[in-house]
């Protein structure tokens, strides 16, 4: 590994979020991680886009924007890199820091929801379409229900999110079989 000793190195070492890049003619890395006791957003400034690799979990991401924040939960931290490095041991990390950058779309319906950011509501408007099989939930980058509301025969919502924690979030509405995820950001 030789990107360890010969690699150029960048970091910014300040405040609970820690972000490591080493960039080298045989791999790049990029590590993150939420040194704090909150939920945080970090911009990972990846050196390129494209298939990254994550080293705790093996699972890929796709990098469009190398700017775009992650939201990450208290301890929480990730080792990427551009090519695939030797396996970890099995349980080496407690937990699955699987990220959610993104969730399938299937066809709808286009909704208005304002405001984004949310500060304690957010209110989501489907014009006059008054559909009896409405849910809608904000989902983590984990991929985990944080609230849950089923929104039976009515055209708009006022959704009460103050119990959310700050952070990036999606909104995802589901009528019938269709589903439709937003990014949302609530702070408060």
């Amino acid at each position: 590994m030789d990107f360890f000793k010969q690699g150029f190195f960048d970091w910014s070492p300040d405040g609970n979020l820690k972000r490591i890049n080493i960039t080298h003619s045989s791999n790049d890395l990029t590590i993150v991680g939420n040194f704090g006791v909150a939920n945080a957003t970090i911009d990972p400034a990846f050196q390129s886009t494209g298939t990254w690799y994550d080293y705790f979990t093996g699972i890929t991401i796709e990098v469009e924007n190398t700017n775009e924040d992650f939201l990450l939960a208290p301890g929480q931290f990730h080792i990427f890199s551009r090519e695939p490095l030797p396996a970890t041991e099995p349980d080496l990390v407690p937990f699955r820091p699987d990220a959610v950058t993104a969730l399938p779309d299937t066809g709808f319906a286009p909704f208005q929801y304002y405001p984004n950011p949310a500060r304690g509501w957010l209110k989501i408007h489907f014009g006059s379409r008054s559909l009896s099989d409405r849910t809608i939930s904000i989902i983590d980058n984990l991929g985990r229900s944080v609230l849950y509301v089923e929104a039976s025969n009515t055209s708009e919502i006022d959704l009460d999110v103050s119990s959310v924690r700050d952070g990036f979030y999606f909104l995802q509405v589901k009528e019938g079989q269709s589903t439709k995820n937003e990014k949302i950001l609530i702070s408060r």
